[in-house]
């Protein structure tokens, strides 16, 4: 039995007085007006944590920004946050000084405790940051945002899927790469393990955000963080005039079999529009409700009903067959678009979520970046003591996967990038001195090198 309901907007806030361990952030950046932007720090905390602290701190280049950052009311969410988690958008106006590159970046040193891939993890400090260009010349820019939603719990031996909602408001291109968290003065957090390291493998798609979790094997506390690069088109090319570093947390746990909600799409790579595509949710047992929503401003059928601005529930009692249908009636069908779709029980747990892509062209990729002739890959300098660099000008354009490995094969390092004119730089600081190997993987292809830090 399926019940249609509208979606309201939920006000999730909390005082800064009272902020708890944190399970996850970000820093948002809004255009207002001139060289004036509302920068946002947003963040997930843990509210069955009894412990309180006092607000992290915001820093422009270094420098401290603001003494006091105030609660915001707004949300741009319809989901809820889950149980024993709080969303929390505060943040503070700026006028910056003139054109050109900031880092924005705020540190906090009250990380939830007990997180398995990261030591004494409720002794390392928090830290997320967003690196932005201002320009005149490539126009005003809000940098990307994530939705205000929970990213949920992982089942054991259940592989695990979630869409972070990545929105961009003026249409720009993004990319998502898996990254290690940061600590103090945004250096890697050391001793940190990837997801895949507890589970068959972890990955991010580089185009929807899209985490995949593949049966993970370890209950407990995990956290992730996501590199999203914002990408704007400027003549023939593209241009990066944003980084940010999502930090997040996800909880797995053992729950037995069949208890997490199953989604089977026909095409999950990508859906045509003019058809009826057909997805199949199974349920654990009890009811639960699945959430839709989408940036595309066409029109969207989720069952024969047409898909509202704000997104839509449905009440879901028994294991469902939806019929979806995405209508070519907006000059945006031409690119890679995303329906993005969560499940939720009637705790608000997160039991399911999908990314579904769709296009008029599915053979195009989210830039439409020109293919151009392969040339050599430079690594510099060799030997290496802070930074190794990687000038990929040869592969402008092109997907490219680069991970490094130590003298005993463990992969140290790993990224997945659309490459542009410029060297692509990576901390080593804080990796023991040796022998290292770095692969660039591209079109079928590889590039191996072997690098020393000295």
């Amino acid at each position: 039995m399926i019940k249609l309901i509208p979606c309201l907007l939920l006000l999730l806030s909390c005082q800064i007085s009272s902020a708890t361990h944190l399970r996850g952030g970000y820093i948002s950046v809004r255009h207002i007006s001139g060289l004036t932007y509302a920068i946002n720090v947003e963040l997930w905390t843990d509210t069955g944590s009894s412990v309180e602290s006092d607000p992290g701190n915001l820093y422009l280049n270094g420098r401290k920004l603001a003494d006091d950052i105030e609660v915001t009311s707004e949300s741009s969410g319809f989901i809820p946050a889950g149980p024993e988690i709080s969303f929390s958008t505060y943040g503070v106006l700026h006028t910056f000084p003139a054109p050109g590159t900031y880092e924005l970046a705020y540190y906090d040193y009250n990380r939830d405790a007990g997180i398995l891939n990261i030591p004494n993890s409720v002794d390392t400090p928090f830290t997320v940051k967003t690196t932005m260009t201002i320009d005149p010349i490539y126009g005003n820019n809000s940098t990307p945002r994530p939705a205000p939603f929970a990213w949920g719990g992982a089942s054991l031996g259940t592989d695990y899927f979630h869409l972070l909602g990545f929105n961009d408001q003026e249409g720009d291109s993004l990319s998502f790469h898996r990254a290690v968290p940061l600590s103090s003065d945004s250096t890697l957090v050391k001793g940190h393990q990837f997801l895949g390291e507890f589970g068959d493998s972890f990955f991010v798609h580089p185009v929807s955000g899209e985490l995949q979790w593949l049966q993970p094997q370890v209950s407990g506390k995990f956290t992730f963080a996501i590199m999203v690069r914002e990408w704007r088109k400027i003549g023939d090319g593209y241009v990066l005039i944003s980084e940010s570093v999502f930090d997040g947390m996800i909880n797995a746990y053992d729950l037995g079999n069949n208890t997490m909600a199953i989604v089977d799409v026909e095409n999950s790579n990508c859906l045509d529009f003019g058809q009826t595509h057909r997805i199949n949710i199974a349920l654990p047992e009890g009811p639960a409700r699945a959430y839709f929503s989408s940036d595309y401003e066409g029109t969207i059928f989720i069952d024969g009903e047409v898909l509202p601005p704000t997104g839509i529930g449905l009440d879901l009692q028994d294991d469902v067959f939806l019929d979806i249908e995405f209508v070519d009636d907006h000059p945006s069908s031409g690119t890679i678009n995303f329906l993005r779709m969560v499940i939720q029980d009637t705790s608000n747990f997160n039991i399911g979520s999908r990314a579904l892509h769709f296009s008029n062209d599915c053979t195009s990729i989210v830039t439409n970046i020109s293919e151009v002739d392969v040339q050599p890959i430079h690594f510099y300098p060799n030997p290496a003591k802070n930074v190794v660099q990687v000038d990929l000008s040869g592969l402008l354009g092109q997907v490219v996967e680069i991970q490094m490995y130590n003298s005993v094969g463990q992969e140290v390092y790993w990224d997945r990038l659309i490459a542009d004119d410029k060297a692509m730089k990576f901390a080593v600081a804080s990796l023991p001195r040796g022998i290292y190997l770095i692969k660039v993987a591209y079109d079928k292809k590889q590039h191996t090198e072997r690098i020393v830090l000295d």
